[in-house]
């Protein structure tokens, strides 16, 4: 199952870290404190073209986006993304588990990244009630639970599936 936009505020302590393609780290828009996920950011960015344009993107645009290993709220969702209740609500918190084989960690990041592409080019996105709209506008319900707070965009679908064959390369 995949279900990878949480709503909702997400509440973590996480400080400004290296990112993989950046060239000055303290000021990239992609960051973690995980060794493994720093692994698998800098082979998904090598091996796929279009993960790098990605990343790169991200980097143009004004939201910080912190990766860090961590559960979802829906079971047997492996990754989720979720806006941060920080000021200005321009901080996007994407949790993954990276404790899976590297191509698979490379595709979901692919795929939440892809979702925090798809928020941070909303400027009005600041908070739980402004995601909700978005993924009404955009994606359908991603989820088999009752709520409304799962979300899922054939756009990052279809983006993951392209990382995904460019990583078996």
């Amino acid at each position: 199952m995949r279900c990878s936009v949480l709503i909702g505020l997400v509440a973590t302590a996480i400080v400004a870290l290296p990112v993989p393609s950046a060239a000055d780290s303290s000021t990239s828009r992609v960051r973690s404190e995980n060794e493994r996920i720093l692994e698998v950011l800098h082979f998904a960015a090598n091996k796929s073209p279009s993960f790098g344009h990605l990343i790169a993107t991200l980097e143009g645009l004004d939201r910080i986006v912190y990766v860090q290993e961590g559960m979802c709220r829906h079971r047997g969702v492996h990754s989720c993304v979720a806006v941060m209740p920080t000021p200005g609500g321009k901080s996007l918190l994407v949790r993954i588990d990276p404790r899976q084989p590297t191509r698979a960690v490379g595709a979901q990041l692919a795929h939440e990244l892809y979702h925090a592409l798809e928020i941070a080019r909303e400027p009005d996105v600041l908070d739980a009630a402004t995601l909700i709209d978005l993924y009404r506008r955009i994606g359908e319900y991603g989820c088999d639970s009752r709520g409304d707070d799962c979300w899922e965009t054939r756009a990052a679908q279809a983006f993951e599936m392209l990382v995904s064959s460019e990583l078996l390369r």
